[in-house]
Parts: structure tokens; sequence; C-alpha cells
């Protein structure tokens, strides 16, 4: 593997804003990374460039040819929405993602949204630093009820790496899972996994979890009709694509049930307005789009994009999405 070719990562900083070396990159060619890149600076930067990595900025039909040298495009990402199919495919330009490098940080995040609900973390910690413990006649200090998670049910939508993670840490916290699973309704998975209908989630389970791309099919999924479906006082959790929910929908039903609780990690415009209104509802917890960015994951991610690399300079592409 004597070729060392010009790579050009156009918007590196989510993926690396400077806690981790670039060493398996630059071994593979001559290695420019930029934090972020307008359409007019990209032009110019990459301009020679035969590899283009890219994790959000947009490669069209209207780009696409003024990048001359350009023979493979690496995503470092899952989804690929940002690299438009039709116009890589005319101009003869594989495109490789990089997948399943996040399952476990986006597990972990479910269940930290849930515990930090459920324990009431913040709430507790506040109350302490305002002095409400050392006040207190007992040992112990509470005022708002602590629940568990086990005997909750779960309804997970999306059986996918994540969701299957999300499924198994479920059941070992004593939950029962009903998962939505596109190659099947009726399966038992395990002694507390099951197949189920999206309908028979909504209106079972206390706790629901997305873990389904965003296309067509999912696109504003949950809306009023489904949200109406679901327990007075359940928790909607999403943390794969804003689109999946009608944010007005939600907010509306937000407003109308203060026992329903929503933990979002994305929301349909990010970053969002300084108005978004879900950010300001009581009954709703919004984080920022890091669920999938612990550092060991940016690191499996990385890694991914230098396989993909590797593997182009060999004469073979993996994890080809056209």
């Amino acid at each position: 593997m004597d070729h060392k070719p010009n790579i050009v990562y156009l918007d590196a900083f989510t993926a690396n804003p400077g806690d981790l070396p670039w060493t398996e990159l630059e071994s593979l060619g001559d290695l420019q990374t930029y934090e972020f890149s307008t359409e007019e600076e990209a032009v110019e930067r990459a301009k020679n460039a035969e590899i283009i990595i890219t994790n959000k900025f947009y490669i069209n039909e209207n780009n696409i040819g003024l990048f001359e040298n350009l023979k493979y495009i690496v995503v470092s990402a899952t989804g690929y929405n940002n690299v438009q199919l039709t116009a890589a495919t005319k101009a003869g330009i594989p495109v490789s993602n990089v997948r399943g490098y996040s399952t476990t940080a986006v597990a972990q995040h479910v269940f930290s949204a849930i515990f930090a609900l459920f324990n009431r973390t913040e709430y507790y910690n506040y109350k302490v630093r305002k002095g409400a413990w050392s006040e207190s006649r007992d040992f112990c200090f509470y005022d708002h009820s602590i629940e568990e998670v086990a005997g909750k049910k779960m309804g997970i939508i999306g059986y996918g790496s994540i969701g299957k993670s999300v499924s198994k840490i479920a059941e070992a916290f004593g939950m029962d899972v009903l998962v939505y699973n596109k190659y099947g309704t009726g399966r038992q998975l395990s002694e507390h996994i099951h197949e189920r209908a999206l309908d028979e989630i909504y209106e079972q389970c206390d706790i629901i979890s997305l873990h389904v791309p965003l296309n067509e099919s999912s696109k504003r999924m949950i809306n009023a009709e489904s949200l109406a479906k679901m327990k007075s006082n359940a928790i909607l959790i999403n943390t794969s694509r804003g689109g999946l929910i009608d944010e007005n929908a939600l907010a509306g039903h937000l407003q109308k049930n203060s026992s329903f609780f929503a933990l979002l990690d994305v929301l349909t415009i990010e970053p969002p307005t300084d108005l978004n209104f879900l950010t300001n509802l009581d009954n709703c917890l919004v984080t920022p789009h890091h669920a999938w960015a612990s550092k060991q994951a940016r690191e499996r991610l990385l890694a991914g994009v230098a396989d993909n690399i590797r593997s182009y300079l060999s004469g073979q592409i993996i994890n080809q999405v056209l």
C-alpha cells in the first residue's frame, strides 16, 4: 500500500475536538483536517483531494463536480443523508459509512436519562446545595418520590444493534420489553423480550425508546395520533433523529399531560433556536445530541473511517452505501 492519497476531512470537529490523535489516518495519506467548512471553503480545501471525509457537510450535484480529483467519500457517521447518492453514482464515486461505533454509548445514554428522571438526580443535587438536607430532621431528605425501573414495561421501536443493546440492559434491570421489529411481531426473543405491533407498544409500555433510522416511512411516526395511544404517564425517549417526532404535536401533548415525559437527545433543527418550545417545558428533558459521543465511541468512529480508507487503498470498498 504505497499509494498516499490526499485526504481532506471537511468537518472534523464533532468527531475530534482535540482530545484524540490523528495518527492512524495520517499514516494513510496526506491528511488535512478542518473543524468546519462552508461550501466555498470546501471547494478550495478539497480541490485536490482524492478522498473526502464528511460528517455533516453536504455533498450534492451542485458541488461534487468541483472536487476534480475526488474518487472516494467516507461519511464519518452511520447516517449518510448528507451525501446525495444519485450525484455520487452519476460521478462514479463510491460512498462508505461507519456502523456500530456508538451502540454502547447510546444505550448507556438511554438509561442515564431514565435514571436522571426516576432518581431526580439534578433536583436533589440542587436541593442539597440549597441546604434542604442540612435542615432535615431525618438522616435523609426527599420530598419527591423516586421510581424503580424494575417491573416497568419498556417498548423498543427498532431492533438493530442499538435497540438490541437497550433491550438486553432493560431485561437485566428486571423490565419486561416489547420490541417493534420490521422482521416480525410475534416471536419471543428471550424470557422477557417479545416482538409486538406498534400499537401494542404505544398502548402498553411505560417507557418507549426510538431506535429507527429517519426515512419517509418513519418521518413523524410520533404524532398526535400515536401520542394519544400512549399512557398518560408514559416516558418517550428519542436518541435517533429529531424528524421521527412531530414536535408541535409532542409539545401540545406535554402541555396537556403533565405526567407525560419526553427525554430527547435530538431535535428536528440542530442546534435549536433559542425559542424552541420543547426546551422550555418542565416535563421535557433535552440533551444536545451527544448520546453517541463518548470518547470510546469517537475512537471507534475514527478507526472505522481509517478501516474504510485502508480497504479502498487495497482495492476493496467496504461499508459501501452505494
